[in-house]
This record gives structure tokens, C-alpha cells and sequence, in this order.
């Protein structure tokens, strides 16, 4: 239902990363629909669902509240793991941002920023942009990826 607000607000934080921005790619938009394209629709980013053993799991899965978790990420095609390798271990640290992740903290700027215009967007409007389409557009995507076809 924030797929709408997100794309909207990605679109207005500039890439952090010079060489996207090289190839024609300035926005955290641009570089989101390079590297992940929708599979049902190329003209936009695909949109991965909070999974659901995660904090906000809750929120979602008991009480409906859509939630998403706006991130920078690896690129799948080029790195052939499932998670991130140091997720909630004890070297997950602030050593590990600032020497190796992320030393100049631009990517959790640009994301910083993500959130902000989503925030923005979502307090100065005066009805709350969600699109019931894009759930259930989602969840027909799904069911018919996951459908099992049964006989009684």
C-alpha cells in the first residue's frame, strides 16, 4: 500500500554513489529500478515485502499496518548470498559502518533522506496515500505463484 509514497519519494534524494550518477542514474530511484526492475512491470523498481520473522512482523501480519523497511542493499546479481553476512552478529558495530560499510555515511544519508520525504509526504497529506491496488495487485501476483491446485 506504500509502494506509491515510496517510489514518490525516492525520486526526490540524489544517488549517493558517483558512479551511478556517471551512468545517468540520479536518483535512489534510478538506481533502484537499474538494479531491481519489476518482473511484472520493467518501468518500475520491485518492491520486496518485509519478511516475516522481523521486528516489525507484527505490526503487519496481527495488526495490518503497512510497514516497509527502505534500505540499500546488494547487488543479487553480483554477490550470490541470501542476507547479509553480519546481520545481529557481534560485529554487526559502528567500527564496521564507518570502516567498511558505509565510511562516508552517504548511503545512510540518502536513506535518512527516503524516510524524511516519505514522512513528508504522508504528514502534509490531507487524505493518506495508500493504494489498496498495489496490495492487491501484489497479493494475486503471489497467489498465483504459490497456488496449489487441489481436487476434493
Amino acid at each position: 500500500m506504500l509502494y506509491p509514497v515510496v517510489i514518490s519519494a525516492s525520486k526526490k534524494v540524489r544517488n549517493p554513489n558517483s558512479g551511478e550518477v556517471n551512468a545517468g542514474r540520479h536518483t535512489t530511484y534510478d538506481t533502484w529500478l537499474h538494479l531491481f526492475p519489476s518482473a511484472e512491470n520493467s518501468s518500475l523498481p520491485k518492491m520486496m515485502p518485509v519478511g516475516s520473522g522481523s521486528d516489525y512482523s507484527s505490526f503487519l501480519n496481527v495488526l495490518g499496518i503497512p510497514c516497509l523497511e527502505p534500505r540499500y542493499t546488494w547487488d543479487r546479481n553480483k554477490w550470490k548470498i541470501s542476507a547479509y553476512p553480519l546481520y545481529h552478529s557481534a560485529y554487526e558495530t559502528l567500527y564496521l559502518m564507518e570502516n567498511i560499510i558505509d565510511p562516508e555515511f552517504k548511503y545512510s544519508k540518502a536513506v535518512t533522506q527516503v524516510w524524511a520525504e516519505l514522512v513528508r509526504d504522508m504528514s502534509d497529506a490531507m487524505i493518506l496515500p495508500l493504494d489498496a491496488k498495489s496490495l492487491s495487485d501484489y497479493i494475486s501476483v503471489e497467489s498465483k505463484r504459490y497456488s496449489v491446485n487441489m481436487e476434493i
